[in-house]
């Protein structure tokens, strides 16, 4: 199963994802992307991962910055309602990276009770899931399954397209699929502080 982000920001789009509340959304760029930095980090040149000072990708890092911190605090009032523990950060520190061809990282969480990523640009693969966002069904026994399937055990897939915002709760584990060795992905990521 593969979630593209669809919904603008301003409805407001938090899913379930295993009773999970998780945010996904399709933001404009044009307020805040420095296209010129963008288009000189777009190459295949370099080393797998990146990590590149956010101005010299975002003209507006404190947008940015308040957009995860809007939709983190979404995201703690949704968990609200299932009675899990809720604290809604302060402020979210940014880190831009530049994903090339052979980069992946293997399923971890995140220490923060909050992370999220929002694609700057990406080229396309050739191959479908190169270069995903994978969150790992987190249920019980999910580990345990011999062959993942409906409903149990199957990761869902953020494909990283230009817009493209997904925030989750920091111990949802999560993990990207490696990269084509011609693809190249800018991303923004965003972790929560109390």
């Amino acid at each position: 199963m593969t979630m593209t982000p669809t919904a603008p920001p301003s409805q407001g789009a938090v899913t379930r994802l295993w009773a999970t509340p998780a945010a996904v959304q399709t933001i404009d760029l044009a307020p805040i992307v420095w296209n010129d930095g963008v288009r000189d980090h777009l190459t295949t040149a370099g080393p797998a991962c990146e990590t590149v000072p956010p101005r010299t990708v975002l003209t507006d890092t404190d947008a940015l910055e308040q957009l995860f911190l809007d939709t983190m605090t979404m995201l703690a009032t949704r968990t609200a309602d299932t009675g899990a523990p809720t604290r809604a950060p302060d402020t979210v520190a940014l880190t831009a990276q530049v994903w090339r061809g052979g980069h992946e990282n293997p399923m971890a969480a995140c220490a923060a009770d909050y992370c999220g990523w929002c694609v700057l640009a990406a080229t396309q693969p050739a191959s479908e899931g190169s270069g995903d966002m994978a969150i790992l069904d987190p249920r019980a026994g999910c580990a345990m399954t011999a062959a993942p399937g409906l409903p149990w055990g199957r990761a869902l897939a953020f494909r990283p397209q230009p817009g493209g915002l997904l925030v989750i709760p920091g111990w949802l584990t999560s993990s990207v699929r490696p990269l084509e060795r011609r693809q190249t992905i800018i991303v923004v990521a965003a972790e929560s502080r109390p």
